[in-house]
């Protein structure tokens, strides 16, 4: 996991004694314990004042430095977490930047919902919740032993036999017994089919397909919760054998100090420390179980977000000079590249005042090559742009040359000025409505106000009137090349040829490309 890593390890000096700090807090909590059972016992013989002070100030010092040091620990290892956190998310935010849109079409959105949030989020828990608490369990139970074996030597070996082999057997068994096998898989599942209900919920309630989607939904459920109850059965156990081995650890203290105090080679005021110095001396162990148990879980987000991060960015082919450009674009036997899609080759030429219509039935392929020409998808055959190579046009120079209408163009739920500007954020009111003025919008948008909130989705305008928008945004945007990808869906015929009319005469001087199933002329 060395791309992991990079990311984990500027911050380890600081986990580290995050988690040592966290373990000198619980050992001032066996110091505290210690020291008030001695107390209490001196004190049930009424020896002088002076005799207790020593004790009573320790207490106190104890007791106020538990809450300090446990204090300072949660803001080193949380600060420490989250600054992680931040860095792998924008690491994983990167990744999917640079990569190409054909990368996403074998992977379903809740996994990739589920490496961004839950996976990135859950890596947290591999220090914050196992690896500094077991510190602190290991430091807390040296502490406490070491304070028994000065009292007495034999029982303080037996019971740091007993301490060492829980500290161990205790994280075997939970992660052992844990069922993760297949979690991830069922919660994947649950993130698409809440994504899918989410974004199909009029159809649903149009065609009466709810039930089935909620049903589709509560199965996955179901299996996770019996991967869940599986799970918490196996934190059970090993809080069982907590539970169990601080009673043991008790009750052989309890024997052991008795024993000893017949013996006289153990004091009467000892006598208390020695038999609940196991109390706290096991108490590190309480989150350690239910942590331990979900170890799976979390090296598989380590594994999944390590994944993700080793992946290949899109290499930007640059290059020296850059051809003069004579806003031709040109497709021999051009073939984009699908998985598992067959398309078949195509031969077109695009040039300043002469566009180019691609037609087509619908899984022609139509997008596909509009994909290729940005650099979106892979291609066989030859694409070029005034000479040039498609692949060795620089994103960049992209930006710089093409306005691109895509069939998936996002309206943002804001005011439609704002929606336009960002086509040109130079652009100016007058700008803009004569923008809009050439898709057969500037009457109503005039009535309605460039200040009017277009809401989630668009919403507040019909489908015809959203792309209409979309098309303004494209032209706003004044590039050399004009590449449009349906503009004209869900207008009429009539009024599709009118705006393409415009549009054509718009772009007497630029190239212009324009992908359409209806059957539209341009001059």
């Amino acid at each position: 996991m060395k791309n992991l890593r990079r990311f984990v390890l500027p911050e380890a000096p600081r986990i580290l004694i995050a988690a040592i700090i966290g373990g000198l807090s619980s050992a001032m909590a066996v110091g505290l314990l210690a020291c008030s059972a001695w107390l209490i016992s001196m004190a049930s013989l009424r020896p002088p004042i002076m005799v207790l002070e020593v004790a009573i100030v320790a207490v106190r010092f104890f007791g106020l430095s538990r809450g300090v040091l446990r204090y300072m620990a949660r803001i080193i290892e949380h600060n420490s977490a989250l600054r992680t956190l931040t860095k792998i998310r924008v690491g994983l935010y990167l990744k999917l930047e640079g990569q190409l849109p054909e990368y996403f079409v074998m992977l379903r959105r809740g996994e990739v919902l589920r490496r961004m949030v839950a996976d990135s989020e859950l890596l947290m828990d591999l220090w914050l919740r196992i690896a500094n608490p077991w510190v602190g369990a290991l430091v807390s139970g040296t502490a406490g032993l070491g304070i028994i074996f000065a009292l007495a030597p034999h029982l303080g070996m037996v019971l740091a036999a007993i301490f060492v082999t829980a500290l161990f057997l205790i994280p075997v068994v939970s992660v052992g017994l844990s069922a993760n096998e297949g979690q991830r898989r069922e919660e994947e599942r649950i993130f698409d089919a809440i994504i899918q209900a989410s974004d199909s919920v009029q159809e649903s309630l149009i065609f009466g397909y709810q039930k089935a989607v909620r049903t589709e939904i509560a199965g996955a459920q179901r299996l996770l919760n019996r991967i869940d109850i599986k799970s918490g059965l196996a934190a059970g156990l090993a809080i069982f054998l907590q539970y169990l081995v601080t009673g043991l650890s008790v009750v052989i203290a309890a024997a052991s100090s008795i024993a000893l105090f017949h013996d006289k080679t153990l004091a009467g005021v000892n006598v208390a420390v020695v038999v609940l110095l196991p109390l706290v001396i096991f108490d590190g162990f309480t989150g350690l179980p239910a942590a331990f148990s979900r170890l799976s879980t979390i090296m598989n987000s380590a594994r999944s977000v390590d994944t993700l991060l080793s992946e290949p960015a899109f290499a930007v082919n640059l290059h020296g000079d850059k051809n003069p450009s004579t806003g031709v674009i040109e497709f021999a036997n051009a073939i984009p590249r699908l998985p598992m899609v067959k398309i078949e080759p195509f031969s077109g030429r695009a040039e300043i005042g002469r566009p180019l219509v691609i037609s087509g039935k619908s899984g022609a392929g139509k997008s596909s090559l509009l994909h290729a020409l940005i650099g979106f998808l892979d291609f066989e055959g030859a694409i070029t742009i005034s000479g040039q190579p498609a692949a060795q046009m620089s994103s960049e120079e992209r930006i710089e040359e093409f306005a691109i209408l895509l069939q998936q163009d996002h309206l943002f739920a804001t005011s439609i000025r704002e929606n336009l500007k960002i086509g040109n954020p130079d652009a100016s009111d007058a700008q803009i409505m004569a923008s809009l003025d050439l898709v057969e919008l500037s009457e109503l948008i005039s009535k309605v106000g460039l200040e009017t909130h277009i809401g989630a989705y668009g919403h507040n305008f019909s489908g015809g009137e959203k792309q209409r928008l979309k098309l303004a945004r494209t032209l706003l945007r004044n590039r050399p090349y004009l590449l449009l990808d349906e503009p004209f869906e869900y207008l009429d015929a009539e009024q599709a040829q009118r705006i393409a009319a415009r549009v054509s005469n718009y772009c007497k001087t630029k190239t212009l490309i324009v992908i359409s199933h209806l059957a539209i002329e341009l001059n």
